[in-house]
Parts: C-alpha cells; sequence; structure tokens
C-alpha cells in the first residue's frame, strides 16, 4: 500500500501542477498573454517603447495593480521605472521593474533602454531608441500545497531566463505624439520554430492635445494599437482630461469588453497620483484596481 500511496501522490502533484499551468495559461489569456497592461496613461511610455526615455526630462514612476480581484490566482503587478535625458537632452536613458505573481508562478522582468532624441525644429522631435530585456519566469513553490515539495513534478520544474531586445521610434510636437515599437526582436527573428517562453509584439500609438482656457485645461484623446504574433490586434481607446494642470480625470476602453476609470491630481507640477479602476466583462464583471505615482524633477539643467 505505501508505494501506490506513493505513486497516487505523485500523480495527484503533477495533476495540480498541470491544473495550475492551465489556470495561469487562461489567466495569460485575459491579459493579453504576456505583455503588460496598465490603464493610467502614466504607465503606457517606456514600459512599450524605448524611444521615450529622457523625452520629457527625468522621471520616478511607481505602479502597483492588482488584476481580476475577484478570481483566485490573478496578477499582482508591481512595475518601477526611471528616466533622465543627459547634458543636451539628445540622449536619453532608462531603467524598467516589472514583478508579477500569476497564480503559482512569478515573472521578474528588468530592462535598460537608449534613445536618441534628434530636434526638427523648436517645437518638435524625432526619437528613435533600443532597449535589452531579461525576464525571469519561476515556480513559487511557497503557494504550492503539498505533502512532499522534493517531488520530482516540483523540484524538475525548468526555471525559465529570457533575454530579447526592443526597438522604438517616436514623434513629438506640441500638441501631437505617435510612434510605435517592436518588442522582443530576438524572439521574432530567431526564434520561430521554438517553444517561445514570451510572445513578441508589435505596438502604434498616437494621441493629441487639445488646448482650453489658454491651455491650462487640456483634453487629451489617445489610441494605441497592440499586435500579439500569437494573437489578434487589440486596440486601447481613451479621453483623458486635465483641469487647471490639477486634476486628472480619463475613461478608456480595451478591446475584449475591458472598461477603465482614472482619476489622478498633480501636486506641484512635479508629483502626479494616479488611481484607475478597471472592468474586464465576461460571463461577469471582474474588477481591477491600479494605483501610479510619479515625480518628475531636474537632474542636469538643460542647455540655454
Amino acid at each position: 500500500m505505501v508505494p501506490y500511496r506513493k505513486s497516487f501522490q505523485e500523480i495527484t502533484l503533477r495533476y495540480y501542477i498541470a491544473l495550475c499551468l492551465i489556470v495561469t495559461a487562461s489567466l495569460l489569456e485575459l491579459k493579453a498573454q504576456d505583455v503588460p497592461l496598465f490603464s493610467q496613461k502614466l504607465n503606457n511610455a517606456l514600459i512599450y517603447n524605448p524611444s521615450l526615455a529622457g523625452l520629457r526630462g527625468t522621471s520616478i514612476l511607481l505602479s502597483h495593480k492588482r488584476g481580476w480581484t475577484s478570481v483566485a490566482g490573478a496578477p499582482v503587478t508591481n512595475y518601477l521605472s526611471f528616466q533622465t535625458a543627459l547634458p543636451g537632452q539628445k540622449i536619453g536613458l532608462g531603467v524598467n521593474i516589472l514583478i508579477e505573481e500569476v497564480n503559482v508562478f512569478s515573472v521578474a522582468c528588468g530592462s535598460a533602454a537608449y534613445a536618441y532624441h534628434l530636434p526638427l525644429s523648436k517645437q518638435s522631435k524625432l526619437s528613435m531608441g533600443l532597449s535589452t530585456e531579461f525576464t525571469s519566469v519561476h515556480l513559487n513553490t511557497s503557494k504550492i500545497t503539498a505533502q512532499n515539495l522534493s517531488d520530482p513534478a516540483i523540484t524538475n520544474f525548468d526555471n525559465k531566463i529570457n533575454t530579447d531586445f526592443s526597438f522604438g521610434a517616436n514623434y513629438m510636437t506640441k500638441l501631437l505624439n505617435t510612434g510605435f515599437s517592436i518588442n522582443r526582436l530576438k524572439t521574432a527573428v530567431l526564434n520561430k520554430n521554438e517553444n517561445k517562453i514570451l510572445t513578441p509584439y508589435y505596438t502604434f500609438y498616437t494621441n493629441f492635445k487639445i488646448g482650453m482656457n489658454r491651455d491650462l485645461n487640456l483634453l487629451e484623446p489617445s489610441l494605441v494599437v497592440r499586435k500579439l504574433s500569437t494573437g489578434p490586434v487589440q486596440a486601447d481607446l481613451g479621453l483623458f482630461y486635465t483641469h487647471e494642470r490639477e486634476i486628472i480625470l480619463g475613461l478608456s476602453y480595451r478591446t475584449g469588453n475591458n472598461y477603465a476609470a482614472t482619476a489622478g491630481v498633480i501636486v506641484k507640477k512635479k508629483l502626479v497620483i494616479g488611481y484607475s479602476f478597471e472592468v474586464a466583462r465576461r460571463k461577469s464583471f471582474i474588477p481591477s484596481h491600479e494605483m501610479a505615482l510619479k515625480m518628475s524633477f531636474e537632474l542636469f539643467k538643460k542647455n540655454l
């Protein structure tokens, strides 16, 4: 009976891990697979397009998102970014760190970006950028309930490590900002016939500003189109309103029946605090919560 019991436990444990993989895959499918998605307009920038590094000076961004709070094992995402422009404002540097927990799996991602900003006129710039990315995916055994954590089903789990590269370009004027990025170039070019840890994706975005009341109030429509290599085209539509450079309100829609409302405050033109409530409409409404904190400051003085 003992050998039979041990065999039965191993089979049960393997079934449990396989079930976790299936659940995680379903969660990632809801989440546009492995692409981090944010509702805050503060977040829709450097993490996707390296050409934006340092484009608007120096800033630090902290973000926390709890996705689908009504679903067990749903993703919890923490994001930190830093970007700055070097003296002369033509070279920008940026760093991203993203940590995400999805079911019994942990994902850690770090990237470094380099951008070159070419002034075309007093009010327009063309930017191009490259980034390198490191991603690790591993099984979090502390979240597994099992009698024998030394079972081969757990100890032989192959943790995933991936390095990749991304390219982006951006054109900015006083009222318009538009650009595109090609993310995970190495995977797209070299890993066509292999099992991919992460999938490449392509992003196009545009937004423009409509000034009101001597530009104290701004209305900002935005569009983001994202194409996953293994999935359909996805689009985000947003409309954001800034009142007297102090209060931010916004509404957005993502294809697949995802809706979000955003609110934020600007403190002394340097600190922005934002919150978004997102709802994914499936068979029922699945809520998500997102917080963002952005601090802008002057690291290097601009050339006069």
